[in-house]
């Protein structure tokens, strides 16, 4: 199986640092398969700190130098990382000795139901 590879940028200073970025991920393109920018609260204020996630294909060389260059920047970092299933382990089969305690154990309390509030008729 290929592994999948996504590079992981936090923008500082947003504001300022924005375009130096853009203009970098804009240079790379090519490599660039999908591209998500996130920042908080761009409804009140417009945050001044974002995450922007890539994931890459082609030359794994490229990816590299993509994320060196982006380093470079001020206030930026990013980190590329490969995801593969083939690098998990693989599954033990649970035996009656040894049995594998789910996160809802009977020790455990079962969720309590959420009360149902009553839309107003202007909401609906």
């Amino acid at each position: 199986m290929s592994d999948k590879r996504v590079l992981l940028i936090l923008v500082g200073n947003r504001k300022e640092e924005a375009k130096f970025v853009q203009q970098t991920l804009t240079g790379w393109g090519c490599v660039i398969k999908t591209r998500l920018g996130i920042h908080e609260d761009v409804l009140n204020h417009c945050s001044n700190h974002g995450l922007i996630i890539c994931e890459l294909v082609g030359d794994e060389g490229k990816h590299e130098e993509l994320t060196r260059k982006l380093n470079l920047l001020t206030g930026v970092h990013a980190k590329l990382v490969a995801l593969s299933l083939d690098d998990k382990p693989p599954r033990q089969a649970a035996s009656s000795a040894s049995k594998r305690i789910s996160p809802l154990s009977a020790k455990s309390a079962a969720p309590k139901p959420v009360a149902k509030r009553k839309v107003p008729a202007t909401q609906k």
